[in-house]
């Protein structure tokens, strides 16, 4: 549940739900020399089905799959080729670095909210129109940021976000599209990020530039 609070009610609800009516019986209710065999029988189920997934070596393989592994082979890819892919992706930021400042919003089209009626599960258009200068529209992404706050004891934001498309380049412009559905009611912030991309960039935050509309 979004509320935290409530959810804590639930989960001790359930627990001492199941503490009464299963486990307690369970645990009582004894059978040939006073062994309560249904719970030995839920514990070693448990045991073996469960404690899996908490032991050390669950843990290990996570990390090698999720981060070591990776690891290892964008190392290979870097050091390929006498080190190639290093020295694009270098040259790329040092590019993209002069150009940044270079790009203009020339447009932004969307729901007229004074003029028309934005219902709820509807899908609607946006499009965005930029001036990129020297850079491609390979070099960046451009998407929608939508921010939900949750104004409780515990100020809380949970964002969407879906990246235009490119619909085409003329006259050193691009113009990017969007369809986008609204999830919930009442009046909706939003923003258009514009950002570095490139396929050998590990993560957004190695080239730490944006670009706010």
């Amino acid at each position: 549940y979004d509320n935290q609070h409530y959810q804590d009610e639930m989960d001790a609800e359930t627990i001492y739900s199941l503490l009464e009516n299963e486990i307690t019986q369970m645990f009582y209710r004894r059978r040939t020399n006073d062994v309560p065999l249904e719970w030995i029988s839920y514990i070693k189920n448990s045991i073996a089905q469960v404690a899996p997934n908490f032991t050390m070596n669950r843990m290990f393989i996570d990390y090698e799959e999720k981060f070591y592994n990776k690891l290892y082979e964008r190392a290979e890819k870097m050091k390929a080729d006498d080190l190639a892919m290093i020295r694009d992706l270098s040259s790329w930021k040092r590019f993209v670095l002069r150009h940044w400042e270079g790009i203009n919003i020339v447009g932004f089209k969307h729901p007229d909210v004074s003029r028309e009626l934005v219902s709820l599960g509807d899908t609607y258009r946006a499009e965005v129109v930029l001036e990129l200068n020297e850079l491609d529209p390979s070099d960046i992404g451009v998407e929608i940021v939508i921010p939900d706050f949750n104004y409780g004891e515990d100020l809380e934001t949970t964002t969407y976000s879906k990246e235009f498309d490119l619909v085409k380049q003329e006259n050193g412009q691009a113009f990017y599209s969007i369809e986008v559905s609204p999830a919930r009611s009442g009046v909706l912030n939003y923003g258009i990020r514009i950002f570095p991309k490139n396929v050998n960039l590990p993560h957004r935050q190695d080239f730490a530039l944006v670009k706010w509309a």
